[in-house]
């Protein structure tokens, strides 16, 4: 007795399905606008702390093995990696420069890739791709540092370089 008009009841229930697929859809379409974002944050602190090796830390905080083979007016003037790096580089002397990198990279975690790059003179001093071979090229996340490297300590004038340090996985 309840329901006299059964057409009544059948739009109901209709309006009702309706009701609920249009809600379905809605919440799928503003699900699907979602799109989560990657997480650096284990690359960035790994840069942060490569960076702040390269351009911040003295050279007497090298190996006694490395420290050795530097002359003595550097070590006592604190000049840092990077300067020392692009002093290096100026007389030509790459391979220690790519020594001294390999060196503080020593426990380097290999699922990051890395380049250090003096930009002024056009030299990579190191570059390493990651355990997996992914070249810079092929990353999913790319990381840079920079830095105005000046030498106060070298004899003759030298320009400021911009060095750069690149980290991917």
């Amino acid at each position: 007795m309840i329901f006299k008009n059964k057409r009544g009841v059948y739009f109901f229930i209709l309006d009702v399905v309706i009701a609920i697929l249009i809600f379905m859809v809605t919440v799928l379409i503003i699900s699907n606008f979602f799109i989560p974002k990657p997480s650096i944050s284990g690359t960035e602190q790994t840069i942060n702390i490569l960076s702040s090796d390269l351009f911040t830390l003295p050279l007497t905080q090298l190996s006694e093995n490395t420290t050795n083979k530097i002359p003595e007016e550097y070590l006592i003037n604190s000049v840092s990696v990077d300067e020392y790096i692009y002093l290096l580089e100026l007389k030509g002397n790459h391979s220690f420069a790519k020594e001294i990198v390999k060196e503080i990279l020593e426990f380097w975690p290999g699922n990051y890739g890395f380049k250090y790059y003096i930009d002024t003179i056009n030299v990579t001093v190191f570059e390493k791709n990651t355990s997996l071979g992914i070249s810079i090229n092929q990353s999913n996340t790319l990381l840079s540092r920079y830095k105005v490297t000046v030498l106060n300590t070298y004899p003759s004038f030298t320009n400021p370089v911009l060095s750069e340090v690149n980290v991917w996985n």
